[in-house]
Order: C-alpha cells, then structure tokens, then sequence
C-alpha cells in the first residue's frame, strides 16, 4: 500500500467506522449499539503488531465496540491494498488474532480483511497448519471492494461517506491525476453528499478523504475548483470552495492573506515568491531549503501568478516541486 492510500484508509476507519460496517458486514453492524459509541485501540494493537512487522501495504485497526446485548466486542480490520497476489496475508491476520487473543486473555476477536486491489485475481486461503493428530485453520472474513462497487454506488447515493471514499480509491486506481475522468469522478462523488443534504462537517470531512485519494494535476485542479465553486453556487452551499475550505486545516487563511498583500496586489516577484512560501507553509509546515532555492530562480510574472494558485490549490509540495527549475551544481536546469 503507497501512502497515497494509507493515511486515508487510516481516517476512513477512525472517522466512519459504523459507515463502513454499514456496507462491509452489514449482519454484525445490526448488532451493534452504535448510540454508544466506538473507540479505537491503536495503543494496544501497536504494543502486539509493530509498525516493522506490518509492512508498508497494510494499514491494520483494532475497534472496541458493544453490542445491543452489553456485550463488548472487538474487532480488527485489516485493509490490503495492491494488485498481486499475497499469500501471506491470512498467516499474518492469524498472528495478530493469536497475540491478541494471548494477551488479553481469550478475549472473542473478529477479524475482517478488506481487499482494494484493482484486479480481482486471487482469492484469501485460510491458514492452515497440521500434524499428527491436530489441525488449526484460520479464515479470517473477506470483502473486496470491487464485489461491492454497486452497494458502493447505493450507498454512496443515499450519502454513506465510506461508500464514497471506497469508489475514490477504486476511481484512483483506475485513472492517473491527469485524466479527466478522475476530475469528473471526484466532482460526482462531491454531489452526492450537496444532494443528500448532508451536513457542513461531513462534508468537510469526506472532502479532505476525497481530496487526499484523488489527486489531480495542476491544470485539471484548477478546473476542478472552478466547477466545485459552480456546484456550490448551484447548491447555496460553499463548504469547501470558501476562503474557510481553503484555510480549515492548518490557518492558511492566514497564508492566503499575507500572499494577497505581498504579491498580487503588489505585483512584485520577490513579493510573489514570499507569498507562495507563506501559503505553503500554513498549508504544509516547514518549506524544504531546496524548494525556496529553486523559488528563487523563478522572475517570470506569469510562472509567479500560477505557482502562488498552485500554493493554495495543491495538495502537496509535490506539485509546485514539479513545476520549479531544477538545481544542478548550484545552478537551474530548464
């Protein structure tokens, strides 16, 4: 799993974690007193599952929830995201169930595999292990997410923010950020939250799931804001295209201030220069020393003018990296 998909993953679960039930074990959802609320034990999955025994495509959650009955449950959710086969991932949930259930004294584990792979071309084995006279067999549940893409669709229609984050991550895989059917899913999947009527935060939320999966390249950003912005207008909702979008996460408000006043108005390009490191480092934290030399060697107006809209458009350094002239031996390559 790249990191693309890892931190959202990561939130989907601590944010929608009855949302995702809803559509991924729907008999055991029903079950649950949801009125009462969940808590993620991250502290006591890490003590049993470093990080170093995970691995980089995995991204593992433990859920402590109660049922209708009193009863506590826990559940840990395991999400595979690739494309190849992986023989090793139900030895691996076995491991994780036992030291849990080692450790905290045969507590009842339920143990989920959610598969995102693009390819639906092998299928989870259990784990199995035999000698003479005894036998242990270990099936942990499975879902892959290309079996449920029409609930996806369903859900997401009535507004279950899972379901639209899901069909990201399965739009994602399918497109690069320079096509326009990416830009097109993300503006649909938006729409179905405007029309159900959902409310300010869950939009907000959604969005910044929506907005870290399915990243777009600068051109078709662009147009992606502007036609956020007409949707919204539509609506009579600017949740996410207002000053207050751009700026929820980190103050970039703030950024987008001093940038306005020290570069457009002015119109100076070292005014224009210290705006774009404004806004980025409201938006991302502390600028790398290469990315401000590279800043640098930047005078034309125009390449100023776009890099301060990538600033606050972008959602990564990254993308203004690809656009700076190159170091090399002190000087830039075109």
């Amino acid at each position: 799993m790249t990191d693309q998909f890892d931190g959202p993953w990561k939130e989907v679960l601590d944010d929608f974690l009855p949302e995702f039930m809803e559509v991924c074990a729907p008999a055991t959802h029903a079950q649950i007193d949801w009125d009462r609320g969940y808590e993620m034990l991250d502290k006591e999955l890490q003590q049993i599952c470093p990080v170093s025994e995970t691995g980089a495509r995995a991204v593992d959650k433990l859920a402590k929830v109660w049922l209708l009955t009193g009863e506590e449950k826990w559940f840990l959710v395991h999400i595979e995201v690739q494309s190849q086969r992986d023989t090793g991932l139900s030895r691996r949930m076995f491991v994780y169930f036992y030291r849990l259930f080692d450790k905290y004294n045969g507590r009842e584990i339920v143990s989920l595999a959610i598969l995102g792979d693009a390819h639906a071309k092998w299928q989870v084995a259990p784990y199995v292990r035999s000698w003479e006279g005894g036998r242990i067999e270990f099936c942990p549940g499975v879902v892959r997410l290309l079996d449920l893409e029409g609930e996806l669709q369903d859900r997401a229609q009535a507004g279950n923010p899972f379901a639209l984050i899901a069909l990201a991550h399965l739009a994602t895989q399918r497109t690069t950020p320079d096509e326009p059917d990416r830009m097109i899913g993300k503006l649909r999947l938006l729409r179905h939250l405007y029309d159900v009527g959902a409310d300010r935060e869950l939009i907000r939320r959604a969005f910044r799931l929506l907005d870290w999966l399915m990243k777009l390249s600068p051109e078709l950003e662009l147009d992606f804001q502007r036609q956020l912005h007409e949707m919204e207008e539509e609506k009579k909702m600017p949740y996410v295209t207002s000053i207050e979008r751009l700026g929820f996460e980190r103050g970039m408000e703030q950024g987008i201030e001093q940038g306005i006043e020290q570069g457009i108005e002015r119109g100076e390009a070292r005014g224009q220069r210290r705006s774009v490191l404004s806004i980025l480092d409201v938006r991302f934290g502390p600028v790398p020393d290469e990315i401000s030399r590279r800043l640098e060697l930047v005078h034309e107006a125009a390449m100023l003018e776009r890099l301060l809209l990538l600033a606050v458009t972008c959602s990564s350094l990254d993308v203004i990296s690809d656009e700076l002239p190159v170091l090399e031996d002190g000087q830039a390559k075109s």
